[in-house]
């Protein structure tokens, strides 16, 4: 079972899986050739998608054998010795009711 570890010795799904693939893959085509006597034809689409599978794992792998970025850390923010001012609203008064005009 080594051809699932990583080289830092931990399991890959991504391989685990590829192999359930074709496993299964191999497994039907094996049964139906052997069922019918005749080598069948495996579909366009299954190799498609074990295509993909694979090449979704080699460009994990580039991905991974690529050194880290790193990102220098951030400045520590300045001390503040004095409290932070307040911000207030400004003051809104209502409008005075108007009076009613005199005649109506």
């Amino acid at each position: 079972m080594d051809f699932l570890k990583e080289e830092n010795g931990k399991y890959s799904i991504t391989r685990a899986a590829f192999g359930v693939w074709i496993f299964g893959v191999f497994l039907i085509w094996a049964m139906g050739s052997f069922y019918h006597k005749i080598l069948m034809p495996i579909d366009g689409s299954i190799l498609t998608l074990i295509g993909i599978a694979y090449t979704g794992k080699v460009s994990q792998r580039f991905v991974e054998k690529e050194k880290p970025v790193e990102v220098p850390a951030p400045a520590p923010a300045p001390e503040v010795n004095s409290p932070s001012p307040v911000v207030t609203a400004p003051v809104v008064r209502p409008t005075p009711p108007v009076p009613p005009m005199p005649g109506v």
